[in-house]
């Protein structure tokens, strides 16, 4: 029987998780880490579903098991369940476990699923923990452009501090010079500087790295919003190349080339975003408007019915509005 790369990966994973049951009363440590390696395979694959069901089988046991908790979060995560995932994210700093990337997705998720009110009255513990996240990984250069983003954004009562944030980009320029002066350009677009003051910084990242994903997008971009249509295609597809395996990236390009009227074009991207990772959500809602577009009431409906149960946090008054609408 021929089995292909990927069966044989799960069957060898099943097989020593059968092997690791029949001995969890003499190693129980075998048998967590046999579960974690099955979870994050299915994670690394998008299969945040699968993922989901089985680490939630797996804590009705073990309660206590911080890891699993975090496992449990980055499932939901990927699944742009914010809520859900910032509750497990939670129990697992609650439980003791404490790594950078876990903060740090802490402070995503509840960001992204909390309302105004409550960011208000969380800004400074959310601040503090970004914080213990880049004391943890100092060279982490996610984490210290999220913490100089975060410094920027949020006004100076909540915790917000521009001097701080200018202390960290300066720091990123010396530790990784494209993604500091990425960074530099994003904060002088946001601080409404002349156009071209951004785009010089965007232009010396990429002459440090060519393939700078994130500068591309948005270089990209800035010619998008200047009717520069050849140009801005270019760059977009240099950011594909940079990174064909990134459901953002796909999408940012099919959103490009929409706005540049080239439609069927377009939601070729956001069905390759799709067939990458089936729950990015920004690619499902460029496709269901795409069926709209061309007046395939049936086809959007089924997108927009996805998103509502893949994606229950995403957009979800607007694709109610919207679902409501096809039903009259």
């Amino acid at each position: 029987m021929n089995v292909n790369p990927h069966d044989r990966l799960i069957l060898t994973l099943l097989g020593c998780l059968l092997l690791a049951t029949s001995a969890s009363a003499a190693d129980p440590l075998h048998l967590q880490s046999t579960v974690y390696d099955l979870i994050r395979s299915r994670i690394a694959r998008r299969e945040y579903h699968d993922a989901e069901t089985e680490i939630e089988g797996f804590l009705r046991d073990r309660p206590e098991d911080a890891e699993a908790w975090e496992l449990l979060g980055r499932a939901r995560h990927g699944r742009w369940d914010f809520e859900g995932a910032a509750s497990a994210y939670r129990t697992a700093l609650d439980l003791g476990r404490e790594n950078a990337e876990l903060l740090r997705n802490w402070v995503e998720t509840k960001g992204r699923s909390s309302g105004n009110v409550s960011l208000i009255f969380s800004a400074g513990s959310l601040r503090k923990d970004l914080e213990r996240a880049l004391e943890l990984d100092p060279m982490h250069v996610e984490t210290r452009t999220f913490l100089a983003a975060f410094y920027y954004m949020i006004p100076r009562l909540l915790g917000g501090d521009k001097r701080r944030a200018s202390q960290l980009v300066s720091e990123l320029v010396e530790l990784s010079p494209a993604d500091g002066y990425y960074l530099l350009g994003v904060r002088a677009r946001e601080e409404d500087k002349p156009a071209s003051v951004a785009l010089d910084h965007w232009k010396r990242a990429v002459e440090l790295d060519p393939m700078h994903t994130l500068t591309l997008v948005e270089m990209g971009r800035y010619w998008l919003n200047h009717d520069d249509f050849e140009r801005a295609l270019s760059l977009y597809a240099r950011a594909v190349e940079s990174a064909p395996g990134d459901p953002r990236v796909l999408t940012s390009y099919g959103r490009a080339l929409r706005r540049s009227g080239m439609r069927e074009e377009s939601a070729a991207q956001y069905r390759r975003a799709l067939e990458i990772d089936p729950f990015w959500a920004d690619a499902r809602f460029g496709l269901a408007e795409y069926f709209e577009r061309i007046e395939d009431r049936e086809a959007a409906k089924r997108e927009y019915l996805k998103l509502s149960r893949n994606n229950p946090s995403y957009r979800s008054r607007e694709i109610r509005k919207r679902l409501q609408e096809f039903t009259h």
